[in-house]
């Protein structure tokens, strides 16, 4: 996919490939402190309502929440996600204009990948049951020896940024 975007001048960057267990762990842990974050400031806005110190309707906790969490990307939880088994990447989408979106949609559908709708557009994954396995959580316990069996059977993916 990257030989085939290369030659046709799309600028693919991957942000995100395989991942270790460790490194999943801190992207969950991250985003549960930026959750808890956004849920602790919505409920501080209803709270300063609640006590008179605010003007107007009162706010919506859930409303707030779901605004506030638009630009936080979820991480799984370490040992459930198909980055750690080398099923998974995240590339610069966005940044990509409509032309090469579509153009690299087209090359990553003919080998395989199926994207992530909403907030994950920027993701694509593999089905692991396709390389051998019951299932993605059997792969991800597997992790080194699926890596090594990706990279042998479709070639490197890189870790990030086009390694």
């Amino acid at each position: 996919m990257t030989s085939a975007s290369k030659q046709q001048g799309i600028p693919l960057k991957i942000g995100s490939g395989y991942r270790t267990y460790e490194h999943q762990k801190k992207l969950h842990e991250d985003f549960n402190a930026k959750a808890k974050a956004v849920a602790d400031s919505a409920h501080a806005e209803v709270k300063a309502w609640e006590d008179g110190g605010e003007k107007g309707p009162k706010p919506n906790e859930a409303k707030i929440i779901k605004e506030k969490m638009k630009n936080i990307i979820y991480a799984m939880p370490p040992g459930t996600s198909k980055h750690e088994g080398g099923f998974a990447m995240d590339v610069n989408w966005r940044s990509l204009n409509k032309k090469d979106q579509v153009a690299l949609k087209k090359i990553m559908d003919e080998q395989g990948w199926k994207q992530g709708t909403g907030s994950e557009i920027h993701h694509f994954e593999l089905d692991p049951t396709k390389f051998g396995y019951n299932n993605k959580l059997e792969a991800i316990k597997e992790n080194k020896a699926s890596f090594e069996k990706f990279n042998k059977e479709w070639g490197k993916v890189p870790h990030n940024n086009n390694e």
